[in-house]
């Protein structure tokens, strides 16, 4: 299950900053490098979503606007996430 990909709703989160901020896009674009894969697995979604709240803020986007309750998780993974490295 860790290896799966994160559901369509976490997804679409993730879309949402990607497609709003470079830095975030660029985030995720080198995590799916990295793993070779298309999507994110859920066992590092905190940490993706973490780095990438924070891009997306250094950016001016606001990920509120898509999810109010999704971006205060993500906000509160900065705190066990607290660098910009990809997961291990």
């Amino acid at each position: 299950m860790e290896q799966s990909g994160v559901t369509e709703v976490h997804a679409s989160f993730l879309n949402f900053m990607a497609e709003r901020s470079p830095k975030a896009r660029e985030y995720r674009s080198s995590y799916y490098r990295k793993f070779g894969r298309d999507s994110v697995a859920s066992k590092h979604f905190e940490q993706v979503c973490a780095v990438m709240y924070r891009s997306a803020l250094d950016d001016n986007v606001s990920p509120s606007e898509h999810s109010e309750l999704m971006a205060k998780g993500c906000k509160a993974f900065g705190r066990k996430h607290p660098t910009l490295e990809l997961p291990t």
